[in-house]
């Protein structure tokens, strides 16, 4: 191992990946006393108490239209963490809270995200805080992408933590202790849902990850968990604030159980303040015609939360920033490119704050300003009309492709989709043209990923663009908004590998389509190599333009099937080992019969076993194992169509021939609704096929699903015959559920937010 010199030492340091560097937009490090905006130079010291002794407090602020959001309220909660950590800031609040506004207008942009870390400093590797003369501040802008209005429409998944919440004494610091955090954020990541929350030991609603949550219960209040083991976010404690204009606002304990029969549940966060929760374990949220999608209290939250954080927001500084620069002078590396000049609008209309701190000059480092540019105010209604910053299509980098082809397990049922992602990876291969169909969770961002990475690593100069059809939409929407869709086409066009995943979004959206096949046409002409995938087969596409449908089958057309119990042994075997663990085989049949057919529900069950292992220092076995699968919606090999009526039938005292009729009596209406539940549940058939079987329409099976899974929520008298005809019915074909239906997690074939997902 050499030993290098200072100077080698910068130059190397200078010289290695960095991870992120595109979304760090300026930061200020208090022992410089300087903004920056080279992302080499974001270091934090080994020996801070930050570092390697989670001893600091830190604060996530958005920025929007050139104001900051609650930066008051913000500055309000560290300084609690601070008289709780004894942790002060190596400079005053006031000077703090200026160095906030120096970054973010130094940023070159009027929107993203602000991170503040107060640390205890640099010092030694013990656990004394006597080690650390003086505590270190780091405050950092980050490129943050806005919320779309289509993720606001769709809702968020949410599902009950196996990671218990925070001690109290702990809660409610937000301290940079976070590992349950993470594990929460990796639990749901594995699980295909957006959001893990957290119950007490008394099944009361906690927090989520990086969010706080609501509801709003049966009596039509918004109802927030008690403050003793949360911690309360700015932007929950804003909108108790604005809810008594519409509904009554209490502070209470949320029992796990009311979550099903609330009309809402909401999600408060600074980047999108607030956001209906659609489902919350697998099972819709609300009633009526606002089931599984988010209801009118949180739509009508955000705007008001909205429009009442911007006008009492902090503007940015009126005075443009100086262009600071710190430059390292080391022999071998090339000095960084200059920051990109900021967009027209928010070259004219910088940031503002009451009064202007200057950024001090380190004696020891040189710094280059800039001229100061004359300003106005940023956020008018009048500049709604400018141009906008083009929308950019950036080549994922080697470091955030999250999959390869080394940790794909091929089978029977993906063997075909493997081998045509592989030889498109070549440039000269005999597949030019990939379309991947399955059903969520079965590998196709996977193999999508790991097409990305391999092209990368042959270390050649092929322009690869890696996006989802719904980005693509809101980049194309941006263009069109800032008059420059040519330029954005052309982009396209000259691209060698456009890897596009979810074309139905596609569905009905006519200009988004004639682009698309633009750039196909054009990308096939030269030779180019595409890859698409879907939820859907290109035949299920009904709504989109038969040409484009043609060339998405121009090459090959592979789904990718459910994998057989054989293969899922081989996938928790594969994952174990890089889990570092030993899976005994009885643990291994267990997960891989009761998982069988979702890939990622496989492997986040066995992430959540191996936490949980750890956590409680045991080793893995089928005891914890069962217990780590009541989180889950198990999967059994269920009975086909016929048996299942044949045993509705038996269990409701009916025959076919009364269960085809056109009566509508509760007991013929409720055994139908009964057969389409568990038509849906246990097998493949779409609800177009089920409804065939009784000459119904496919709305007909929707409205008997819908209301059964109603019924059984509700917990009524009719929900309770039903929870327990389906559970004598299941157990008559053979299927052990791990839990009744009532209040629980239904078993579901498809790991889909809902029984109704289409």
């Amino acid at each position: 191992m050499k030993i290098l010199d200072a100077d080698a030492w910068m130059a190397a340091l200078m010289a290695a990946p960095r991870p992120g560097a595109d979304k760090i937009l300026a930061f200020y490090d208090a022992r410089v006393d300087a903004v920056c905006r080279d992302a080499r130079c974001l270091l934090l010291p080994l020996d801070d108490h930050m570092c390697h002794r989670g001893d600091a407090l830190f604060e996530s602020l958005c920025y929007r239209e050139g104001r900051i959001f609650a930066l008051e309220e913000h500055l309000a909660r560290l300084r609690d963490g601070s008289r709780a950590l004894s942790l002060l800031p190596p400079c005053s609040w006031d000077e703090l809270r200026a160095r906030i506004l120096d970054v973010a207008r130094a940023s070159g942009t009027d929107h993203g995200d602000i991170r503040v870390l107060v640390g205890r400093g640099p010092g030694g590797f013990g656990v004394s805080p006597e080690e650390c003369p003086q505590s270190s501040l780091y405050i950092v802008a980050l490129l943050k992408a806005l919320p779309t209005e289509a993720f606001y429409e769709k809702g968020l998944t949410a599902f009950a933590s196996a990671i218990p919440p925070k001690q109290e004494y702990l809660a409610r610091i937000k301290s940079t202790n976070y590992l349950p955090n993470v594990f929460m954020a990796a639990e749901a990541r594995q699980r295909g849902m957006d959001v893990a929350v957290t119950f007490d030991e008394d099944g009361h609603l906690g927090e989520a990850a990086i969010a706080n949550v609501g509801i709003v219960d049966a009596e039509g209040r918004l109802c927030c968990p008690e403050g003793r083991r949360i911690l309360p976010g700015t932007s929950m404690l804003a909108a108790r604030k604005i809810a008594p204009q519409r509904l009554p606002v209490v502070e209470r304990p949320i029992r796990r159980e009311e979550i099903f029969t609330a009309r809402e549940m909401l999600l408060f966060t600074s980047a999108s303040l607030c956001v209906g929760i659609s489902h919350f374990e697998g099972r819709p949220i609300g009633q009526g015609p606002d089931a599984g999608r988010p209801g009118p209290v949180a739509r009508w939250l955000r705007d008001r939360m909205q429009d009442t954080l911007r006008s009492a927001a902090a503007p940015v500084l009126q005075v443009a920033p100086e262009n600071i620069d710190i430059r390292i002078s080391c022999q071998g590396v090339a000095p960084a490119p200059a920051a990109p000049a900021a967009p027209a609008a928010v070259a004219a209309a910088p940031l503002a704050a009451p009064v202007a701190q200057p950024v001090h000059e380190a004696p020891a480092t040189p710094l280059h300003t800039a001229p100061s540019r004359p300003s106005q105010p940023l956020w008018q209604p009048s500049q709604c009309s400018l141009p906008l910053p083009a929308p950019t299509l950036r080549p994922r980098t080697r470091q955030r492709w999250r999959f390869s082809f080394d940790d794909f397990v091929v089978g029977p049922c993906n063997a075909m989709a493997v081998a045509a992602a592989k030889d498109i990876c070549h440039d000269g291969g005999c597949v030019e043209t990939l379309f991947v169909s399955s059903a969520s969770g079965l590998g196709k961002t996977h193999i999508m990923q790991s097409v990305g990475r391999a092209v990368q690593e042959q270390g050649g100069q092929a322009r690869l663009a890696y996006l989802s059809a719904e980005d693509l939409a809101s980049r194309y929407v941006a263009a069109l908004r800032s008059n420059d869709v040519e330029s954005f086409r052309a982009r396209l066009r000259d691209l060698d590998v456009l890897l596009l995943e979810d074309v139905h979004f596609l569905q009905g959206k006519e200009k988004m389509q004639d682009m698309v096949l633009t750039v196909i046409k054009s990308l096939q002409d030269r030779g180019g190599r595409a890859i698409f995938t879907s939820s859907f087969s290109p035949r299920e596409l009904e709504k989109l333009d038969s040409q484009l449908v043609s060339h998405f089958c121009s090459g090959i057309v592979s789904p990718l099937e459910r994998p057989d119990t054989e293969m899922c042994r081989h996938i928790l075997e594969r994952k174990a080992k890089s889990f570092q663990v030993l899976l005994p085989d009885e643990v291994c049949d267990l997960l891989a019969g009761r998982l069988q057919g979702d890939v990622r529900q496989l492997e986040s069950c066995l992430k959540s076993l191996v936490f949980k292992a750890r956590m409680l220092n045991c080793g893995l076995n089928p005891e914890l194992a069962l217990e780590v699968l009541q989180q889950y919606a198990t999967v059994d090999c269920g009975p086909d169509f016929a048996s299942i009526v044949r045993l509705v039938c038996e269990s409701y005292g009916l025959n076919e021939r009364q269960l085809a009729s056109r009566s509508h009596k509760q007991q013929y209406v409720l055994a139908r609704n009964t057969i389409y539940y568990l038509a849906r549940k246990h097998t493949d058939m779409s609800l177009k096929e089920i409804g065939e079987r009784f000459n119904r329409r496919h709305s007909t099976v929707i409205k008997g699903i819908t209301s059964l899974e109603r019924e059984i929520a509700n917990e009524s008298r009719v929900g309770r015959q039903i929870s327990r005809a389906v559970e004598l019915i299941e157990r008559n074909a053979g299927i052990r559920p791990e839990m009744s239906l009532a209040g629980k997690v239904p078993a579901a074939r498809h790991a889909a937010p809902s029984l109704l997902s289409l």
